[in-house]
């Protein structure tokens, strides 16, 4: 079994780590009563909060917007509906994440191998991902990323998998603002546009 990483569960952890960190630093050399440390531990609790806030605006950037329609605004989660599934979708430079809902009468299996995400030419990624399977009436959230892409650095949309800053993301990314892709499921399309 291949362990993923997840850019924004690191981010997390990391973030975690720190602020626990200094937490203990500060119960360690506490020889006085805590009021006695408050404006330590006030700006420790600072320090920790810029450092978490830093990092999840770092990898946060990375985020690539969705919309339904060429002339609409872009967010950061696009909903949808199409035949028996309904739920939204989210994407970074190197995962899609869906929520969906199975509004159908039969049970349904999504597997990876009979999801890809084309652009208006028809070319694309294979995705990867462990298979879901989904009761009616259920909800069922999974992550597709592109096969191989951390060890090819070939992330989705023709981007890397992963960059070094928000800038250079970002200057990356501008030729994908109004491009038409279609992720097909099993024989389910939804139809979006990216945007920044």
């Amino acid at each position: 079994m291949i362990l993923q990483i997840h850019i924004s569960t690191l981010t997390q952890s990391v973030s975690l780590g720190i602020i626990t960190a200094l937490f203990l630093h500060l119960q360690a050399n506490q020889t006085k009563p805590f009021a006695a440390h408050k404006v330590n531990t006030y700006s420790m609790k600072r320090i920790a909060l810029a450092i978490s806030l830093f990092l999840n605006f770092a990898v946060s950037g990375q985020t690539i917007k969705l919309k339904d329609h060429y002339d609409s605004k872009g967010k950061s989660k696009l909903s949808f509906k199409e035949g028996a599934l309904m739920g939204f979708i989210k994407a970074e430079v190197n995962s899609l994440e869906l929520t969906v809902v199975n509004n159908g009468r039969k049970a349904m299996e999504i597997n990876p191998a009979d999801v890809a995400l084309l652009d208006i030419s028809r070319r694309g990624a294979s995705l990867c991902g462990e298979p879901v399977f989904i009761e009616p009436g259920k909800k069922a959230t999974f992550t597709f990323e592109p096969c191989d892409g951390e060890k090819l650095n070939k992330g989705l949309f023709d981007l890397k998998y992963n960059y070094a800053s928000n800038t250079e993301f970002e200057e990356a990314a501008f030729f994908i603002r109004n491009k038409k892709f279609t992720l097909n499921m099993g024989g389910e399309k939804i139809v979006f546009y990216t945007d920044l």
